[in-house]
Protein backbone atom coordinates (compact mmCIF):
# COMPACT_ATOMS: atom_id res chain seq x y z
CA UNK A 1 0.00 0.00 0.00
CA UNK A 2 2.48 2.40 1.03
CA UNK A 3 4.79 1.87 -2.81
CA UNK A 4 1.55 2.50 -4.51
CA UNK A 5 0.80 5.53 -3.02
CA UNK A 6 4.62 6.98 -2.99
CA UNK A 7 3.48 9.36 -6.11
CA UNK A 8 0.78 10.45 -4.13
CA UNK A 9 2.44 11.24 -0.74
CA UNK A 10 0.50 13.96 0.03
CA UNK A 11 -2.66 11.88 -0.46
CA UNK A 12 -1.15 9.63 1.76
CA UNK A 13 -0.76 11.73 4.30
CA UNK A 14 -4.08 13.34 4.69
CA UNK A 15 -4.96 9.49 5.20
CA UNK A 16 -2.85 9.29 7.64
CA UNK A 17 -3.30 12.72 9.15
CA UNK A 18 -7.30 11.94 8.88
CA UNK A 19 -7.11 8.59 10.92
CA UNK A 20 -4.99 10.05 13.56
CA UNK A 21 -7.07 12.90 14.33
CA UNK A 22 -10.52 10.48 14.23
CA UNK A 23 -8.38 8.28 16.71
CA UNK A 24 -7.43 11.20 18.91
CA UNK A 25 -11.33 12.12 18.79
CA UNK A 26 -12.71 8.71 19.20
CA UNK A 27 -10.11 8.30 22.38
CA UNK A 28 -10.97 11.69 24.10
CA UNK A 29 -14.86 11.19 23.63
CA UNK A 30 -14.63 7.64 25.12
CA UNK A 31 -12.99 9.35 28.01
CA UNK A 32 -15.22 12.33 28.61
CA UNK A 33 -18.14 9.62 28.91
CA UNK A 34 -16.37 8.12 31.24
CA UNK A 35 -15.93 11.09 33.56
CA UNK A 36 -19.29 12.03 33.40
CA UNK A 37 -20.62 8.68 35.03
CA UNK A 38 -18.26 9.22 37.55
CA UNK A 39 -20.95 9.97 40.64
CA UNK A 40 -18.66 11.03 43.94
CA UNK A 41 -20.31 8.40 46.65
CA UNK A 42 -22.20 9.22 49.76
CA UNK A 43 -21.05 8.83 52.72
CA UNK A 44 -22.46 6.43 55.25
CA UNK A 45 -24.06 9.50 57.49
CA UNK A 46 -25.57 11.13 53.78
CA UNK A 47 -27.26 7.57 52.96
CA UNK A 48 -28.30 6.77 56.47
CA UNK A 49 -29.48 10.87 56.49
CA UNK A 50 -31.23 10.22 53.04
CA UNK A 51 -33.61 7.07 54.29
CA UNK A 52 -34.29 8.62 57.54
CA UNK A 53 -35.53 11.83 56.07
CA UNK A 54 -37.63 9.71 53.32
CA UNK A 55 -39.19 7.66 56.22
CA UNK A 56 -39.89 10.35 58.28
CA UNK A 57 -41.70 12.28 55.34
CA UNK A 58 -43.63 9.30 54.48
CA UNK A 59 -44.45 7.71 57.92
CA UNK A 60 -44.84 11.22 59.43
CA UNK A 61 -42.40 10.48 62.59
CA UNK A 62 -41.65 12.25 65.58
CA UNK A 63 -38.39 13.52 66.37
CA UNK A 64 -37.60 11.04 68.81
CA UNK A 65 -38.45 8.36 66.52
CA UNK A 66 -36.35 10.38 63.19
CA UNK A 67 -32.99 10.29 65.65
CA UNK A 68 -33.28 6.38 66.68
CA UNK A 69 -34.37 5.10 63.21
CA UNK A 70 -31.45 7.97 61.94
CA UNK A 71 -28.77 6.10 64.83
CA UNK A 72 -29.82 2.84 63.82
CA UNK A 73 -29.60 3.39 59.67
CA UNK A 74 -26.05 4.89 60.23
CA UNK A 75 -24.97 1.47 62.59
CA UNK A 76 -26.54 -0.06 59.74
CA UNK A 77 -24.38 1.65 57.09
CA UNK A 78 -21.13 1.32 59.05
CA UNK A 79 -22.16 -2.30 59.62
CA UNK A 80 -22.73 -2.77 55.87
CA UNK A 81 -19.06 -1.45 55.30
CA UNK A 82 -17.33 -3.74 57.60
CA UNK A 83 -19.09 -6.30 56.45
CA UNK A 84 -18.57 -5.87 52.96
CA UNK A 85 -14.68 -5.91 54.12
CA UNK A 86 -14.82 -8.98 56.25
CA UNK A 87 -16.79 -10.92 53.39
CA UNK A 88 -14.87 -9.67 50.67
CA UNK A 89 -14.33 -13.10 48.64
CA UNK A 90 -17.41 -15.12 50.50
CA UNK A 91 -20.13 -13.57 48.73
CA UNK A 92 -22.67 -16.41 49.82
CA UNK A 93 -21.42 -15.41 54.09
CA UNK A 94 -21.93 -11.68 52.98
CA UNK A 95 -25.67 -12.30 51.96
CA UNK A 96 -26.12 -14.60 54.68
CA UNK A 97 -24.87 -11.62 57.37
CA UNK A 98 -26.61 -9.30 55.20
CA UNK A 99 -30.05 -10.82 55.15
CA UNK A 100 -29.46 -11.78 59.25
CA UNK A 101 -28.54 -7.79 59.77
CA UNK A 102 -31.78 -6.84 57.79
CA UNK A 103 -34.18 -8.93 59.85
CA UNK A 104 -32.40 -7.62 63.42
CA UNK A 105 -33.28 -3.71 61.12
CA UNK A 106 -36.80 -4.82 61.17
CA UNK A 107 -37.11 -5.92 64.64
CA UNK A 108 -35.73 -2.50 66.06
CA UNK A 109 -38.17 -0.83 63.33
CA UNK A 110 -41.10 -2.66 65.35
CA UNK A 111 -39.83 -1.50 68.28
CA UNK A 112 -39.73 2.14 67.63
CA UNK A 113 -42.62 2.25 65.27
CA UNK A 114 -46.37 2.24 66.29
CA UNK A 115 -49.05 0.32 64.56
CA UNK A 116 -50.56 2.77 62.01
CA UNK A 117 -46.67 3.43 60.66
CA UNK A 118 -45.96 -0.20 60.77
CA UNK A 119 -48.76 -0.62 58.63
CA UNK A 120 -47.94 1.84 56.19
CA UNK A 121 -45.03 0.97 55.99
CA UNK A 122 -46.16 -2.88 55.29
CA UNK A 123 -48.20 -1.23 52.41
CA UNK A 124 -45.38 0.67 50.98
CA UNK A 125 -43.07 -2.64 50.85
CA UNK A 126 -45.87 -4.31 49.02
CA UNK A 127 -46.35 -1.46 46.81
CA UNK A 128 -42.50 -0.77 46.22
CA UNK A 129 -41.98 -4.99 45.40
CA UNK A 130 -44.84 -4.61 42.76
CA UNK A 131 -43.45 -1.67 41.35
CA UNK A 132 -40.50 -3.29 41.15
CA UNK A 133 -41.28 -6.05 38.92
CA UNK A 134 -43.76 -4.31 36.95
CA UNK A 135 -41.21 -3.68 33.90
CA UNK A 136 -39.44 -7.37 34.00
CA UNK A 137 -40.11 -8.82 30.35
CA UNK A 138 -38.78 -12.81 30.17
CA UNK A 139 -36.73 -11.91 33.38
CA UNK A 140 -34.85 -9.46 32.34
CA UNK A 141 -35.68 -5.75 33.43
CA UNK A 142 -37.49 -3.84 30.67
CA UNK A 143 -36.63 0.25 30.36
CA UNK A 144 -39.10 2.48 31.24
CA UNK A 145 -39.34 4.25 28.55
CA UNK A 146 -40.19 0.90 26.23
CA UNK A 147 -43.68 0.68 28.06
Amino acid sequence: MILKLKKGTNMFKLKLFSFVLLLAVLISTGNIFAQVNDKPKKTPEERAKFRADKMKENLNLTDEQYQSIYSMMLTNMLDRKSLREQYSTDKEGFKKAMKEKRKNNREQLKNILNDDQKAKMKQMRKQHRHEKGKFKIDGRKKHKTNQ
